[in-house]
């Protein structure tokens, strides 16, 4: 997941943005963090990155057009076009499977709270400092969200994790 930074900044140079000399020096700490925060144990699992690589390249592809779209377009117009389709394409491939299960009330709840704060609020937020900012500029920032997950597991008592991935996190 770490490529979505690397994909954004590329798409944004590719439309227009430049960079300064220092901005490019911390992308690049903030990247390299990215990657050393994600690396384990020598062991590559190339299936696994290449899915990912597919995902980011799509996901880098959706907020370049978002972030165009929420430029030109209402911001909320923008992202309930967005969300609605996002959920139509999760309830097909959900029903489509056999697997559509909603599961107990409180994950239901668990749900609605991430899909209002995460997909809601946090992206809007996002694409709504896209435009201020550029994507070159912005998607370093977006990067820092393995720190908050690190966070909110560390706050539920997961264990510290190992030293390369902190110095990863320090880097990002």
């Amino acid at each position: 997941g770490n490529l979505m930074p690397v994909l954004l900044v590329f798409s944004g140079v590719l439309t227009g943005e430049r960079l300064r000399r220092g901005e490019i020096l911390a992308i690049a700490a903030a990247l390299l963090g990215a990657f050393v925060f994600s690396y384990q144990n020598g062991h590559v699992n190339w299936a696994g990155i290449a899915l990912m690589v597919v995902g980011c390249v799509l996901m880098a592809a959706k907020k370049t057009l978002m972030k165009h779209a929420t430029g030109v377009g209402h911001l909320p117009s923008v992202m309930t076009l967005s969300l609605c389709f996002t959920g139509t394409w999760g309830l097909v491939g959900a029903a489509s499977s056999g697997g559509l299960h909603f599961g107990a009330l409180a994950s239901i709840g668990l749900t609605v709270v991430g899909g209002v704060s995460g997909a809601m609020i946090g992206m809007s937020l996002l694409y709504a400092g896209f435009n201020v900012v550029g994507l070159a500029r912005g998607a370093p920032i977006d990067s820092l969200r393995p720190l908050a997950v690190l966070a909110i597991a560390m706050l539920a008592g997961t264990a510290l994790p190992r030293p390369l991935q902190l110095i990863g996190g320090a880097l990002v």
